[in-house]
């Protein structure tokens, strides 16, 4: 798992002097972006339900191998399930990854079970460019 804090106001990563999950939970005007890369589905499960009181359908979902891609909406939380690649390749063949993406106004949260270059990217995107 790793976290990025945002500034609300910049949108520039801020590091916290704690947990990052602590100060996003005693500042309520601070963003924070959760990646979970599946290595403990029990933790995860936990953090989704109980510190981002997601559904546990949605979940559910989320933490599957596999799924058919969907959008689903929870009051002000967006819920997309979608297939990305699993690694850069020069040729025509590639392998695919289960990757659930929960949105929500102070909190982005994605989480695969395999490496995900795409969200490798975007997390070095967002560090470099806030």
């Amino acid at each position: 798992m790793r976290t990025m804090l945002l500034d609300a106001a910049t949108g520039a990563p801020v590091t916290p002097a704690g947990n990052p999950l602590d100060h996003w939970r005693e500042h309520p005007d601070s963003f924070i972006w959760v990646d979970l890369d599946g290595a403990d589905p029990v933790a995860e499960r936990t953090l989704m339900t109980d510190v981002f009181d997601l559904h546990r359908l949605a979940v559910d979902d989320a933490l599957r191998d596999r799924h058919p891609p969907k959008v689903e909406f929870f009051d002000d939380i967006m819920f997309l399930l979608l297939r990305g690649l699993t690694a850069a390749t020069n040729s025509i063949e590639f392998g695919t990854i289960q990757l659930a993406l929960f949105a929500g106004p102070r909190f982005f949260l994605t989480r695969h079970n395999l490496p995900s270059p795409s969200t490798d990217w975007l997390w070095e995107r967002v560090e470099g460019e806030p």
